[in-house]
This record gives C-alpha cells, sequence and structure tokens, in this order.
C-alpha cells in the first residue's frame, strides 16, 4: 500500500491507522507549523481539501516538488495529507534532511495564525496536533517548533504562532500538564482552597477566585477559568521575567505576579518577552513584542488616563501603575 495525497481523516488514529505498512521512512523529528494564512476565518468546516489544494498550488508555484507539508490539521482537529511521508519536507531551508538515507522529519501545518491576539490553538485542533506529535514522540523522535529551526543563526519565522508556548506543548505531549479538554467549551472544578493553591491547567479546567486574581494580574479575559488562554499568557510571563517555564503558577510565579520586579526603561524600539507582557496589560494592541507607534500611543494613553507624565516611555511611575496599582 502507498501513500496518497488528500486523503481526509476525522480523527488522529484514524489516520495513524492508515499510516501503517505506509511509512517506510525513518522520522527524526516532528517539525510544528501554523499556516498563517488560510487562518481560521478562511475555514468554513467543509473545504478541507479546497484549502490543501489552495496551499499545494502554491508550492508547486514557488518551484517545490509537492506541497511542503505531509498533513495538515484544520481547526475541527480533521487531517489532510499532502506530501509523500517518506520524503523530506520543506520545513525549513538546511533542517529537511534531504539526503538518500531514508531518515528525515515529518512536517505539520495547523490551519490558522496562532500568533497572540489572532486564532487560538485549542479544542479538537489542538488535541490531533498532541496526538500525532505523541504518536511520533513514542517512537524517539524529537519536537521542533518552525521557529526554531534557525537560519544563519536567526528564527525564520514566529510560526507556529507567539501564542503557543514550546514548553508548554511539549508538556502535553509528555503528559507533564495531565490532559486536554474534549471541548473547547469548559467543565468546572470548584476547589476547596481559593486563594493559595497551585494553578496549572488541568480538566476539568479549574475555576476560582485565584485564577481571577492571575488574570487581572496577567490582563487577560477575567472569567475565573484557567484555560489554555491564560496558561499561554503564563508562560509568555514567566519567559519575561526569567521564572521556570512550565505554565503552572506556583509560589515563584506568584511572588513575581504579585509584584513584578521593574526590569528598566522600555521605549519605541524596545523588543522582547517583556513588551508582550506590556502590550497584553495595557490591552487593545497585537501582542507581537514589538515596541512600536501603537504601542506609544497606546502607552500615552494608559498615562493620560492615569495623570502620568505623556512621553510614550515606559519609565518606574509607568511600571509602577500598569502592574502594582
Amino acid at each position: 500500500m502507498t501513500w496518497q495525497y488528500g486523503k481526509h481523516f476525522q480523527r488522529a488514529q484514524s489516520f495513524i491507522n492508515w499510516l501503517q505498512g505506509k511509512q517506510t521512512a525513518h522520522i527524526t523529528e516532528v517539525h510544528v507549523h501554523h499556516t498563517f494564512k488560510p487562518s481560521h476565518q478562511n475555514f468554513n468546516g467543509r473545504n478541507h481539501l479546497a484549502l490543501q489544494n489552495g496551499m499545494r498550488r502554491y508550492h508547486l508555484n514557488k518551484g517545490w516538488r509537492d506541497i511542503a507539508q505531509h498533513i495538515t490539521i484544520f481547526p475541527d482537529g480533521h487531517i489532510v495529507t499532502g506530501r509523500n511521508i517518506n520524503i523530506p519536507p520543506a520545513s525549513a531551508t538546511g533542517w529537511n534532511d534531504s539526503d538518500q538515507d531514508n531518515r528525515h522529519p515529518f512536517m505539520f501545518e495547523m490551519i490558522g495564525n496562532f500568533d497572540m491576539g489572532f486564532d487560538r490553538l485549542e479544542g479538537k485542533q489542538l488535541e490531533t496536533a498532541i496526538h500525532i506529535t505523541k504518536y511520533f514522540y513514542n517512537k524517539k523522535a524529537g519536537i521542533r517548533f518552525h521557529n526554531q529551526l534557525l537560519i544563519n543563526g536567526k528564527s525564520p519565522k514566529s510560526c507556529p504562532g507567539t501564542s503557543i508556548g514550546y514548553q508548554w506543548f511539549v508538556g502535553l505531549v509528555k503528559g507533564f500538564i495531565p490532559t486536554i479538554p474534549n471541548t473547547t467549551i469548559p467543565n468546572y472544578s470548584s476547589p476547596k482552597k481559593p486563594l493559595m493553591q497551585l494553578l496549572k491547567l488541568t480538566n476539568p479546567y479549574t475555576k476560582n477566585d485565584s485564577v481571577k486574581a492571575v488574570q487581572q494580574r496577567l490582563g487577560v479575559r477575567v472569567d475565573g477559568v484557567y484555560g489554555p488562554i491564560t496558561a499561554k499568557a503564563v508562560i509568555q510571563f514567566q519567559n519575561a521575567f526569567g521564572i521556570v517555564v512550565d505554565g503552572i503558577v506556583g509560589p515563584q510565579t506568584l511572588k513575581v505576579l504579585n509584584q513584578p520586579p521593574y526590569r528598566g526603561i522600555m521605549r519605541r524600539g524596545s523588543r522582547g518577552q517583556l513588551v508582550k507582557v506590556i502590550q497584553l496589560k495595557i490591552g487593545r494592541l497585537v501582542v507581537d513584542g514589538i515596541y512600536g507607534l501603537k504601542t506609544e500611543a497606546r502607552v500615552k494613553q494608559f498615562q493620560r488616563k492615569h495623570k502620568l507624565a505623556i512621553d510614550g516611555v515606559i519609565g518606574k511611575n509607568t511600571w509602577n501603575q500598569i502592574f502594582l496599582n
């Protein structure tokens, strides 16, 4: 039996069952990508193959031998097959292992733009991505995000999106973060001690006042539910402040959340994880880690509202107003 382009599977396990006997290549790594375009808004629940064919045409027009990815994972968790799994992918320059030793990465694309502020990786799509990654991981394959496939020492893109933390994703694959809800509609638990407990992503999602306090500190929607969006914001915060990145609000993370240490002046031109934290906290911004004109203007609005010096620069007074008040 041979590989076939355009096969449509509703479940990850159905694809894995079909794969048996068709894979002769040794898969060394799983490369995780998002499409950026098309995004969730381009998916209507029925156009799986149409979107796949559109990507294939685009890649062929670039002179590639076939569509770049071995499979595509859609927002409903369905899978459509792409490039033959026994042929190296077009994942990233210098990382495709395109020699003749029959060893190379497995690449999948997830339909969506998972940069902060846009689509969310959750529910059935997340389940399928974890299931497929775990299948190859259990066969000793490594896991790499596209943004880790450096070209000339630099990350080529934000792919698979700034809202997806690597440690969080790998934690799901390895089972460190226990389970994923079966739908995007959470069931709730109500722990007995709502104010001081350790918080992490669980199934069912934790819901209590401690979660609300954390969400308020982070600047995400305050609904008291510790779901994927809150976990991602925690990971982003941990990255920015040099805390162990695990998506868990333990004593160290809670201490810094309650009193974030001043990290020096930030102004237009600043970049990085801390800028993302600021953008999320003051709101109404694309969270891209770039302190540009829009971020500067939003900071000025914030300063005006709180009767601070209006200079668009985050000094100690503005920092304290953002985090401590």
